[in-house]
């Protein structure tokens, strides 16, 4: 596989965005945009290589691509159109106990500069409510007690990244500065909102026990089976758990002056949490800095935090 910039996209795919992101045939309104304009032609479906798409179809909200399928480890990937910029993509589902087993039983990446003190990626097993990881026992629940590095290294093994940047060059995935920027935003955010219409991802009005929250009807406590609240889809269609369930880490951090190795540094964790009321699920919740809950440290693990990952749709 060629190697990936630090943003999560190929060479050549970060030439193939730049050129859909400045094209003025591309992006401009879609009437006028036409199937010739950003058509490849290759030896695949409709003219592409396997793993890549014809973006030649016109949309609200950007230009059409497809998720890839061949290379990426974890979760079905899910579209997601924005107006901002080209289509990118984010795990339908939290990553999975059985999911990420699969990822510690391989060659896991070298750490990142700030993470080069992480020398385990396995899951916590004491400390802060943690117990013993049990992918056998419990293949389908959201993998927690993971700190950030470790989500951050398993995003990049499955040949994704860790949902950061929506990019209106279609560069996406690097760090985030400002999460609700229109340009530069917060892509779990924009899957999240539908693009910013709406407040929770399964609409504007908030209803508790809708998604995995504290009043989620459960016999069993602590997070549940990804996808069991089936009414908690969106913002985009296919799209599951954003709200409850297990809060997701976010590539939104700041760099400590005194954490010499990035320990200490403070990362955002967006979506609420099975222990949360559903008023602090709300898409935008997490984004507020006097909300302490959704603002942890690279070295830090919870029993209900864990993650989804984020790619560059293929064009």
């Amino acid at each position: 596989m060629a190697p990936r910039s630090p943003a999560g996209l190929r060479p050549e795919r970060r030439s193939i965005a730049r050129r859909l992101g400045g094209s003025a045939a591309c992006l401009v309104a879609a009437a006028t945009l036409t199937a010739s304009a950003c058509s490849s032609k290759a030896n695949g479906p409709d003219g592409a290589p396997p793993d890549q798409a014809v973006a030649d179809v016109p949309e609200v909200g950007g230009i059409r691509g497809t998720c890839p399928t061949a290379m990426v480890m974890g979760p079905v990937l899910t579209r997601v159109s924005w107006s901002g910029g080209p289509t990118f993509c984010i795990d339908s589902t939290e990553v999975t106990n059985a999911q990420y087993q699969l990822f510690l039983a391989a060659a896991p990446p070298p750490p990142i500069e700030r993470c080069a003190w992480n020398t385990s990626l396995a899951p916590a097993a004491t400390g802060a409510g943690c117990t013993a990881f049990d992918p056998v026992g419990h293949p389908d629940l959201p993998v927690v007690c993971v700190d950030w590095c470790d989500a951050e290294a398993y995003c990049r093994w499955a040949n994704k990244y860790l949902c950061g940047v929506a990019d209106a060059d279609g560069v996406h995935g690097g760090r985030v500065t400002n999460p609700t920027a229109k340009a530069g935003g917060s892509q779990w955010l924009v899957a999240c909102t539908n693009d910013d219409t709406q407040t929770y991802p399964y609409g504007n009005q908030g209803t508790a026990g809708l998604c995995a929250d504290k009043k989620f009807p459960s016999t069993t406590p602590g997070v549940q089976p990804v996808k069991s609240a089936t009414m908690c889809e969106g913002g985009v269609p296919g799209l599951f758990d954003m709200a409850g369930n297990a809060s997701e880490w976010q590539n939104n951090c700041v760099e400590a002056a005194a954490s010499v190795d990035g320990q200490d540094d403070v990362c955002d964790a967006y979506g609420g949490a099975r222990s949360s009321e559903y008023a602090d699920t709300s898409c935008l919740a997490a984004t507020s800095p006097t909300d302490t809950a959704a603002h942890f440290k690279r070295a830090q693990f919870a029993p209900d935090n864990g993650f989804r990952c984020c790619a560059n749709a293929t064009f």
